[in-house]
């Protein structure tokens, strides 16, 4: 029997039982002329050296000196952030608007049902849609004691100091007039034509 081991490099120090790579000495000793510190000689360009024959920054080549990297604008993450801030302003207008066009809706589509049921003669109704704490009445009568309602088209809503009221155009008899509801709580509290 020989001395020889089977696999030849399990006796390699510092291989952990790996074949020693191509192209490369085995054994921890440095090579002649180098370090143990620096890498051994791998036909590759050590860390912070260009390869593949171009020179670092600031160094002389055949042509002239190398021109510096061109900086990376986070042009990405600069319009994500813009996006991002547009969409949550975005949001925020039209939540505002949602919420400022309900608060004008409501008084206008009660003055119109209250109109309606002024022309049809629906008084319960229409005194359903006055406020509380108003002359149900006087408004029923402001309306109904100048003439019969032929039409009427309520399109402006104004809410000043608190003060909120509806206006437009009825024609009662064939004659446009102008009408102007004082609100409260959303509903009709006073006519004036």
């Amino acid at each position: 029997m020989s001395n020889t081991p089977s696999n030849p490099w399990d006796n390699q120090p510092n291989q952990g039982g790996f074949p020693p790579p191509p192209n490369q000495p085995t054994g921890s000793t440095p090579q002649p002329g180098g370090s143990p510190y620096e890498p051994a000689a791998t036909g590759q360009a050590p860390y912070g050296q260009a390869q593949y024959g171009q020179a670092p920054y600031g160094q002389a080549t055949p042509g002239g000196f190398t021109p510096p990297p061109a900086k990376k604008t986070p042009w990405g993450k600069l319009l994500l952030g813009c996006g991002g801030i547009l969409l949550v302003g975005a949001l925020g207008i039209g939540a505002c608007s949602f919420f400022l066009f309900r608060a004008a809706t409501e008084p206008i589509d009660n003055t119109n049902d209250f109109l309606a049921a002024v022309r049809d003669g629906d008084v319960s109704r229409a005194q359903e849609l006055v406020a509380d704490g108003c002359d149900a009445d006087a408004a029923i009568n402001a309306v109904s004691s100048v003439g019969q309602v032929d039409r009427y088209q309520i399109g402006s809503y104004n809410n000043s100091n608190g003060a909120e009221t509806v206006s437009g155009t009825i024609t009662i008899d064939g004659i446009p007039r102008s009408i102007e509801v004082a609100i409260r709580d959303d509903k009709v509290c006073r006519v004036g034509i």
